[in-house]
């Protein structure tokens, strides 16, 4: 896609779509093409990739353990150029985005503190078993 206004339409679909697609299919599909699309030329693309970005990752409710790192391995060092953007309409978007970005990235964390403690937990029963 070449077209500004086109790739706009595009990530307006792609968040009305995340509502309804797996938390593998958003992580594992969605995320790689947002973090392409968050380097594109035109600074309207990056606002709207920053907002499709932080609406798709909030609506993950459950993730694999190996998804659990996916904040500081992936979606963070990929986002660090946003916040030096040239563009001001870029920068305040990562700007009041980056408070729900950091909630979600604790309630990964917090979800994977759960599954290794649940799995703590049922080896220890097994073991007793």
């Amino acid at each position: 896609m070449k077209h500004c206004s086109a790739k706009l339409n595009a990530l307006e679909v792609l968040k009305t779509m995340a509502n309804y697609l797996s938390p593998e299919i958003i992580l594992d599909r969605l995320l790689p093409y947002l973090m392409f699309l968050a380097n594109d030329k035109y600074p309207e693309v990056r606002v709207a990739v920053i907002q499709t970005l932080t609406e798709s990752l909030s609506l993950i409710k459950s993730i694999m353990r190996s998804d659990s790192n996916i904040f500081p391995e992936y979606i963070l060092p990929n986002l660090a150029h946003v916040a030096h953007d040239d563009a001001v309409i870029v920068r305040m978007a990562y700007a009041e985005n980056i408070a729900s970005l950091a909630e979600t990235a604790l309630r990964y964390l917090y979800i994977y503190e759960i599954l290794l403690y649940l799995l703590i937990v049922l080896k220890t029963i097994t073991k007793l078993h």
